[in-house]
């Protein structure tokens, strides 16, 4: 962890509570080693119920995240605790999110399915599944991708033009090039 900030209203701090607070905090490391910074704020409100008097604050700074926890009780000290407890729960699932999130960066690519029948598509045939960059080709090419593939749309990079350009069937059965 970075930093641990501890600041309080309406109340003094004490050393004995913030080498508490501190103590207490530095263990969250154990459940994220992404912690950038935690803030904690410590307040006495002058309410009806003294079971609520002493609130703890937390917001904790980590990887992709903000986690806020609140709590309010009789005692400071069991107000840290359970705003620890608190704040162990968000840090866990907040790791486990993230590791499961993992698995999936990095590089995102699809696989061209190819239909049961090898089909020859521009002379190029597509033989099994994997990276398919295509060469450029004009529209009447695409259009006969089209047509031939039974597809609803094609999306090439034009050889005259050097641009993507898309073509699709209109509800007349008709090929229809969109351009840029």
């Amino acid at each position: 962890m970075d930093r641990i900030i501890v600041r309080t209203h309406h109340v003094s701090l004490t050393p004995a509570i913030k080498e508490y607070v501190e103590k207490k905090m530095v263990k969250l490391d154990r459940f994220a080693d992404d912690i950038t910074e935690l803030a904690i704020e410590l307040d006495v409100l002058d309410t009806s119920d003294p079971n609520e008097s002493q609130v703890v604050k937390a917001t904790v700074l980590v990887r992709g995240e903000t986690l806020r926890a609140e709590v309010s009780n009789r005692d400071i000290y069991a107000s840290v605790d359970l705003m620890f407890d608190n704040l162990e729960r968000q840090l866990k699932k907040h790791t486990s999110k993230m590791k499961s999130h993992r698995g999936s960066e990095g590089r995102r690519s699809f696989s061209i399915q190819p239909n049961k029948e090898e089909k020859e598509t521009s002379s190029k045939t597509i033989k099994e599944p994997g990276r398919y960059v295509p060469k450029p080709m004009h529209p009447e090419d695409a259009a006969s991708i089209l047509g031939m593939e039974g597809l609803q749309f094609v999306m090439f990079r034009n050889a005259s033009s050097e641009e993507i350009n898309v073509i699709y069937r209109d509800n007349v059965n008709e090929a229809v090039l969109l351009e840029p």
